[in-house]
């Protein structure tokens, strides 16, 4: 989206990468040369004209070589993992493994390179301070997609949980266990062996793996609460999608940022670690949700649109250009 309002106003945007959602993508050598796809990749994109900006989409991963590549040209770079991984990051710069380590000693100085940083929550800004000026810095969200309100299917009632990344287990079995009076759907692409195991014994446990997007809407559009047992948060997609759907959330109180002033009627937050107070939200917020409710998820949802996302992306560019 954001390319298509650049393409609007002709400004030169590349995108450079790997689809990894390509059904045809070689999803084997990726796992186990991810770096040299990806450098690669930007050694493909010099063969092209000269952009006006370049932006690294997953800075985590993708951004080692760039300001040398294109040094010239305006580097914007997003990071989406939470504070503790992002710092982690700045000071080894490991997440991609050694590979990635050994190139991080070579470039330790490429943060103060950006012209631009984007992050999607504000403790990413306190990490990335210690590496740029803070002038550079930009909180700019996640966006999502608006599908309107939930079907409102009957039957028992849905608790749903999307995603795999920084999810506390331990809690999620715990609450599960507890509540055996409820279904609940599980959705992500994969699912620690130890966890999966320890659900099979639940027959009220759906696990959904890999579905479409039609799928997963119909899923989200069908269930009546979304629960996010969460290690730590940055930017969530889940949490965004099942509130575009129509989901009001109960999730774990960790760097909540912004979530912490919307009213628990769309975001209930409890206590980290701790299955009883999980339990008791679930089952306060199961009780108590109405359809106002629920439209009310889908209006905050509404801020963080994709179009809104992409112009505030845009309006960055413009400013660099």
């Amino acid at each position: 989206m954001v390319a298509e309002l650049a393409a609007r106003h002709d400004m030169q945007y590349r995108v450079f990468g790997n689809n990894e959602n390509d059904p045809d993508f070689p999803r084997n050598a990726l796992d186990r040369a991810q770096m040299n796809y990806k450098w690669i990749a930007e050694w493909r994109a010099l063969a092209a004209p000269r952009p006006d900006v370049v932006h690294v989409m997953y800075g985590e991963e993708y951004y080692r070589f760039s300001h040398r590549l294109f040094p010239r040209v305006p580097i914007v770079a997003t990071f989406h993992h939470p504070a503790a991984v992002l710092e982690r990051e700045v000071a080894h710069g490991d997440h991609g493994g050694r590979v990635a380590a050994l190139t991080h000693r070579l470039n330790r100085g490429r943060f103060r390179a950006l012209a631009a940083a984007i992050v999607t929550h504000p403790d990413q800004r306190d990490v990335l301070r210690a590496v740029m000026p803070e002038e550079r810095i930009h909180v700019i969200p996640l966006g999502v997609d608006l599908p309107g309100l939930p079907t409102g299917q009957g039957g028992r009632a849905g608790v749903l949980t999307l995603g795999n990344w920084f999810r506390d287990w331990d809690v999620y079995v715990a609450v599960v266990q507890a509540m055996p009076e409820v279904d609940f759907h599980l959705v992500n692409r994969q699912l620690p062996e130890e966890v999966a195991q320890q659900l099979a014994a639940f027959p009220h446990v759906q696990y959904h793996r890999n579905v479409s997007d039609a799928a997963l809407l119909a899923r989200i559009q069908s269930c009546s609460v979304a629960f996010l047992p969460l290690l730590q948060l940055a930017g969530s997609n889940a949490l965004l999608e099942c509130l575009a759907g129509g989901l009001p959330v109960v999730m774990s109180d960790v760097n909540a940022g912004e979530w912490e002033r919307v009213s628990p009627d769309f975001v209930e937050r409890f206590q980290a670690k701790s299955p009883s107070k999980a339990a008791a939200a679930l089952r306060r917020k199961l009780n108590t949700t109405t359809l106002a409710q629920r439209g009310g998820c889908v209006e905050i949802a509404k801020t963080y649109s994709w179009p809104e996302v992409a112009r505030r992306t845009y309006e960055l560019f413009e400013r660099l250009i």
